[in-house]
């Protein structure tokens, strides 16, 4: 993914939320959405250190 797409799936998922929480899924369906390739573990690694960064660490799977 571009750093573009890294940006529009962060922007996605921020403008999605409703609970405050956003879970690895929700970063693995938005990066499906966008790159029909799908993610790879770097991928899902960018959208989450982009989300940290601007307050929005992911929750554990069992935290959802």
């Amino acid at each position: 993914m571009t750093e573009d797409e890294v940006g529009a799936v962060v922007e996605q998922l921020i403008t999605a939320d409703t609970d405050g929480v956003i879970d690895p899924g929700q970063v693995q369906d938005a990066i499906g959405e966008l790159a029909p390739e799908g993610s790879g573990e770097d991928d899902m690694n960018r959208v989450a250190a982009r989300l940290a960064a601007v307050g929005w660490p992911l929750a554990h799977p069992s935290d959802a």
